[in-house]
């Protein structure tokens, strides 16, 4: 969410007859000497998001598979969360990276106003939910391993009402969106920076929007601060772990957590230091201004990209580090191949290669023989 103060020499929400590149460079002409090239910058990013949506959709849905086919030997409530991140991930994918991925592939935003509007309203939402899943998935293990006899009580208990907190948390962002939208505090953008939709605040900040960035804030500060202390205790406890014997069941699935948790530190550190700079320049103290053109152009342009790395790379993490999930991977792409090799094969002999040419006359050959012997007429011999 950002502060429009001036008018841009761009529409809030482009038509579908407007290139958008052409909109992209009048955005960065703003920043002054900013050196733009419209080529290299729309095949990269028709690269990166043809990436982030393949491996986004079909990474996690490889992910819910194996989960369904016990292939990620994991305990129970590790692997229930496992499912949620995929299942967010899948959302954010097909909200978020999809549409982008057309319209920077396409130079044109085809989802009309309403799609906009949904998109700003519930990106917090959606962050909000992928970062408390983290959070109770590096918080789930280092209770599992601490009291292994209590975790799974705790479970059966406090399972529902974890989720309904987490879903309570998540979905607090929403209706303060409406509120601010309703009353004329922001209005949803067409961001050239991000490529999306986001909110700029309109005028002077009232009081809704400062609570509202300052939950989104606190939000993030604290799942970050949560999953960055669980880490570094779990990462002394499988050190620990790893010089003792006899204690490989425990140390199942913690080198899996601690590289999604470090995943996701990398993912959000970055945006949440732009954070961090933009409340103390609030505050009154000022930075050199060639840091904070730095900082607020093509800094904020990978922070906010990088966040997209959370929703796609699980399924490399799973890859290197749970070899059931390997395993089951190899079988899939093995039936894969089988199949996509038969259908090849049966396409290439249909065609009319050298040697089905030579089975079909020999064939053919066989069947008129046999036919002609069955009707020549029987000679009586008399």
């Amino acid at each position: 969410m950002t502060e429009n103060r001036t008018t841009p020499p761009y529409p809030d929400i482009p038509s579908p007859d407007q290139a958008i590149f052409d909109l992209y460079i009048k955005y960065w002409s703003i920043f002054g000497k900013v050196e733009v090239d419209v080529k290299v910058h729309r095949y990269l990013w028709t690269s990166f998001f043809f990436c982030g949506t393949a491996l986004g959709f079909l990474g996690n849905v490889l992910i819910l598979l194996a989960t369904r086919e016990k292939a990620i030997l994991l305990d129970n409530i590790t692997t229930t969360l496992i499912q949620h991140v995929a299942v967010s991930d899948i959302l954010n994918t097909v909200l978020v990276i999809f549409p982008t991925f057309l319209t920077v592939a396409a130079n044109r935003w085809f989802f009309g106003k309403e799609f906009c509007y949904f998109r700003a309203m519930t990106q917090v939402s959606i962050q909000t939910h992928s970062m408390l899943l983290v959070c109770a998935l590096s918080c789930s293990k280092l209770a599992y391993i601490l009291f292994p006899l209590r975790s799974e009580s705790w479970r059966t208990r406090y399972a529902h009402i974890i989720s309904f907190i987490m879903c309570l948390v998540s979905g607090l962002p929403l209706p303060i969106s409406i509120l601010m939208v309703q009353n004329g505090y922001v209005k949803p953008m067409f961001n050239f920076q991000s490529i999306t939709c986001e909110f700029m605040v309109v005028g002077t900040p009232k009081r809704l929007t400062s609570v509202y960035a300052g939950i989104n804030f606190a939000l993030t500060i604290g799942c970050t601060v949560v999953v960055v202390g669980s880490t570094i205790w779990l990462t002394v406890i499988a050190f620990r772990l790893s010089q003792a014997r006899g204690n490989g069941l425990k140390l199942r699935g913690v080198v899996t957590v601690i590289c999604i948790a470090v995943l996701y530190c990398i993912s959000f550190l970055p945006i949440t230091a732009v954070y961090v700079v933009f409340l103390i320049e609030q505050k009154g103290f000022r930075f050199p201004e060639e840091f904070n053109r730095f900082l607020f152009t093509h800094g904020r342009t990978f922070a906010v990209h990088i966040i997209y790395l959370n929703n796609t790379a699980n399924v490399f993490v799973y890859l290197a580090s749970i070899a059931s999930f390997r395993d089951f991977v190899r079988r899939w792409l093995k039936r894969l191949f089988v199949q996509f090799g038969k259908r090849s094969r049966v396409a290439h002999e249909e065609v009319g290669s050298p040697l089905a040419r030579y089975k079909r006359r020999a064939t053919e050959t066989i069947e008129l023989t046999m036919g002609c012997a069955a009707n020549v007429p029987e000679i009586s011999r008399v």
